[in-house]
């Protein structure tokens, strides 16, 4: 151990500066993956809502075009 006091509590501070810094950014890359793998499945369930919705319409007017049908009977 170094007799200096300073210096001893600059060695400390600057290791638990780099040891927060590695916890802080593994803390962050944990939530940047997260917050990705959410907006995929978000931009999936997009899509999926958009085709979703094109379907019902193509029933809707198959339906519509039945009952005119049946109207002129």
């Amino acid at each position: 151990m170094n007799g200096n006091p300073s210096l001893n509590g600059t060695k400390l501070l600057w290791w638990i500066i780099g040891t927060l810094t590695t916890v802080m950014m593994g803390v962050g890359a944990g939530t940047f993956a997260t917050l990705r793998n959410n907006s995929e499945r978000i931009a999936v369930l997009e899509s999926q809502l958009v085709d979703t919705r094109h379907q019902l319409q193509r029933i809707e007017q198959k339906l519509d075009h039945l009952l005119e049908v049946d109207r002129e009977r």
